[in-house]
């Protein structure tokens, strides 16, 4: 197991720790071996943990699902019924916990001014659409949840893009480039198609290029154009901001080729 922790802020960088080990590519056939910005970090900095399970047992990548609507490939999927050594799993851990329950994998978020990311171990394209369902089963509107892509880390600092959605029924997209924050979409106002409070919503985006893409509960949000991040890993997050304890459950994780 390799766990990065990262405390970025605006004036000071503490160094991460040396990348992630390298790993060969898995053929297609084979068994994978292993707010609006102001609300979602507030300027005395955040946490970022990224964490990869070097596990033997893995999720397969998936046949087309004919049912889902779509002909995109799909080439990891999840429901997260049992522990398939893919995720990190962390239950004593003062800060974060990371854990299967009840059909789903679940994300707590103990300290306040945070962030926490998690993403499996496999070799993924630049280019995906990444799906999953999700839900805030605790915590304030404040808390942030969602998924992240092109996800990379060095010691300048970690690198990717947040499409983050709230309880409240807001959403925003961001971006770091080694520790530094920019928001590139993002309404205070509440979105429709956002189910609010601690209902479950269908999230999907796709990073394609350099077009990256929002919908929610079938809905598009927003789109954006940026250049900065042209490859890394999709994953999931959750964030918090004046409050602790926040937990997140998601479930049918599911990444495809656009």
């Amino acid at each position: 197991m390799l766990l990065h922790k990262a405390r970025l802020s605006p004036d000071s960088l503490i160094p991460a720790p040396p990348s992630r080990q390298p790993h060969p590519p898995t053929p297609t056939n084979a068994t994978n071996t292993n707010s609006y910005a102001i609300k979602l970090f507030p300027l005395l900095g955040l946490v970022v943990l990224t964490a990869f399970m070097l596990g033997q047992n893995g999720c397969d990548p998936a046949p087309n699902d004919p049912t889902n609507g779509s002909t995109s490939q799909i080439i990891f999927q999840d429901d997260f019924s049992s522990d398939n050594g893919a995720w990190d799993v962390l239950l004593n851990d003062p800060e974060l916990l990371l854990e299967f329950y009840n059909g789903g994998y679940r994300m707590t978020a103990i300290k306040n001014n945070v962030v926490y990311s998690s993403v499996p171990y496999y070799n993924f394209p630049a280019n995906v659409s990444i799906e999953v369902d999700l839900a805030q089963t605790a915590g304030t509107q404040n808390t942030a949840m969602g998924i992240i892509c092109r996800n990379t880390y060095s010691s300048n600092g970690d690198s990717m893009y947040f499409f983050t959605i709230y309880k409240d029924g807001t959403a925003e997209i961001d971006k770091y480039v080694f520790g530094q924050k920019t928001n590139l979409a993002g309404s205070n106002n509440i979105i429709s198609s956002i189910h609010t409070g601690n209902a479950t919503n269908h999230m999907r985006v796709d990073c394609v290029g350099n077009t990256f893409t929002m919908y929610v509960n079938g809905a598009q949000l927003f789109s954006v154009t940026d250049n900065s991040l042209v490859d890394g890993d999709p994953g999931l997050m959750i964030g918090t901001s004046d409050e602790e304890d926040a937990v997140v459950l998601f479930d049918n994780f599911m990444v495809s080729m656009p």
